[in-house]
């Protein structure tokens, strides 16, 4: 398993990638991706490539993350 540790926009980001199958006939990424700090909010990410699995996992991990919600229900 393939760890990618960074920090993007303030927020500690770790993605897994948990699958890696590339061969003639199957593409396939399985990630899952979530805060260091708020690890119980993970989400799971498919993709074709590793790169696309990472910008793919991070896009959606800081448009749609979960402390918005709290400050705003607050």
């Amino acid at each position: 398993m393939k760890k990618f540790q960074f920090v993007k926009d303030g927020y500690e980001i770790v993605v897994n990638i948990r699958r890696n199958i590339q061969s003639e006939m199957t593409k396939y990424v399985e990630a899952d991706a979530y805060y260091k700090d708020f690890d119980k909010y993970r989400i799971l990410v498919l993709a074709n490539t590793v790169e696309s699995a990472v910008e793919t996992a991070t896009y959606e991990l800081l448009t749609n993350h979960p402390f918005e919600k709290i400050i705003i229900d607050y």
